[in-house]
């Protein structure tokens, strides 16, 4: 709870009272069964899936729960020289005779804990303190008072006429869709057009909604500024908000998900109406960048379905299968170019080309590590590291997938992790889990709490 998405991506009210079940449960299979051993197997269920585990929505959350679950309730805590620790060794069985001499040595556990003993690196730390500072001073600028006087309110109503101004100017007031390159109109032997055609026309209607929402809150806005039409409730919060640098509930209902603040979410739209464009009328690019996407999953789909069309095979048989390269590409580097006119084709290095295949996707993050090919694929992060750029995936439709030692990685929209829980038994802030390589077992980067992200506030992409 602690260290936020880190920890737990659902706070959750795990009180005494489950502690006590907890404890009961460990009493009864050890004292009370006479076996020669102990069911490990049994504790491990009953407090992974009803003591603690009955409280746990979330998938991810509750394959953290029965990791931390290992390392107290499982054969090896007798274990000579066990430690429940990897960092302080003093997290340890002190091999006393009497409940006094315990008690004396839990007493004199460090008073502020190390990450470690949660199995998490020193950049917990700093991620909980940037949570706490954020908080703060959103709870000042939210706890603001408006101007009272004459003067105040007209210097206020100038600001934001101002940001009304170049959000305006900066975000296209309509995607077209009439304009879609030839190479994605080529219809099928069925008669059928291309299934990311279908994914691409669905994100410019879903993204062309967004931009009706923000133009006409901000027209009305800058109308009641100017006292041609009443200030309603609603154009009172998107005015509110533009002053603290949030984004307004309004546009936040029909938007893609986001936790950027206000001038960072609009460089950000800004970047991903011109992916959208940019695949519109130049076709399919080289790689994609799946922060750009409105809705990921729908991608996904498509990318699936174009192989099982191809290859004629029922799509509920397929799976995606992942190969890291050894090259990175930044999305505010493409923009750049794409919009001095100046030549982009140089900054997809030698990937080859997306097909039904395999697609090429960048635009991730890792949280709580680092990629590092020399190293064998995920390492721990640097400290101060809070997130780094994983190089361009290949996501490869396949019938078949063997994990092996690979970790799991779930990957998010953005840094939150949460959201609402869908019938997937996902949180919609979910997209899908991506197999990395690592000389790490799975439970080590689990308790790192190592997840991805295709977004992050920060502005970068």
């Amino acid at each position: 709870r602690k260290f936020g998405p880190l920890g737990w991506n659902i706070m959750y009210e795990f009180n005494e009272s489950d502690r006590d079940c907890g404890l009961k449960t460990l009493e009864f299979f050890i004292n009370r069964q006479k076996v020669e051993e102990i069911p490990w197997d049994a504790i491990f269920y009953i407090n992974g899936e009803i003591t603690w585990g009955g409280r746990v929505t979330d998938y991810w959350d509750q394959r953290c729960l029965k990791t931390v679950l290992k390392t107290f309730s499982s054969p090896r805590i007798i274990e000579p020289g066990y430690k429940y620790s990897r960092g302080d060794p003093y997290y340890c069985d002190p091999q006393r005779f009497t409940v006094d001499e315990y008690i004396h040595y839990v007493q004199n556990f460090p008073t502020i804990e190390d990450p470690e003993i949660f199995g998490m690196n020193q950049n917990a730390n700093i991620v909980f303190q940037t949570k706490e500072t954020n908080f703060f001073i959103s709870t000042l600028l939210l706890g603001q008072p408006r101007a009272a006087a004459d003067e105040g309110q007209a210097e206020e109503n100038e600001t934001a006429l101002e940001i009304i101004r170049y959000i305006q100017s900066v975000l296209l007031t309509k995607i077209k869709r009439d304009e879609l390159h030839e190479s994605l109109t080529v219809l099928d032997a069925k008669g059928q057009l291309p299934s990311l055609t279908t994914v691409l026309v669905q994100e410019i209607d879903r993204y062309n909604i967004s931009l009706k929402v923000v133009h006409d809150s901000l027209i009305n806005l800058a109308k009641a500024i100017k006292g041609l039409v009443v200030m309603s409730e609603q154009l009172e919060e998107v005015f509110k908000a533009l002053l603290t640098n949030v984004v307004p509930n309004l546009w936040a209902k029909k938007s893609f998900l986001s936790i950027k603040p206000l001038p960072n979410y609009i460089t950000d739209f800004q970047r991903r109406i011109e992916f959208i464009q940019n695949w519109a009328r130049n076709g399919g690019p080289r790689s994609y960048w799946i922060s750009g996407f409105y809705f990921p999953q729908s991608f996904l789909t498509g990318l699936l379905q174009t192989h099982a069309r191809k290859r004629v095979l029922p799509i509920d048989s397929l799976k995606i299968d992942f190969k890291v390269f050894d090259w990175v590409i930044i999305q505010q580097a493409v923009f750049e170019r794409r919009v001095s006119g100046k030549d982009f084709g140089a900054l997809y290095g030698s990937l080859p080309e997306s097909t039904e295949a395999g697609v090429n996707v960048h635009g991730i993050f890792i949280e709580a590590a680092r990629w590092d090919s020399q190293k064998g694929g995920l390492w721990d992060a640097e400290h101060g590291e809070l997130f780094s750029r994983l190089p361009v995936v290949r996501f490869i439709p396949c019938l078949s997938l063997t994990p092996g030692d690979r970790y799991d990685a779930p990957l998010y929209k953005t840094q939150a992790r949460s959201g609402v829980l869908s019938t997937t038994g996902h949180s919609t802030n979910f997209i899908l889990s991506i197999l990395l390589e690592s000389r790490s077992p799975p439970d080590f980067w689990i308790l790192r709490g190592t997840a991805l992200v295709s977004g992050v506030a920060d502005n970068i992409s």
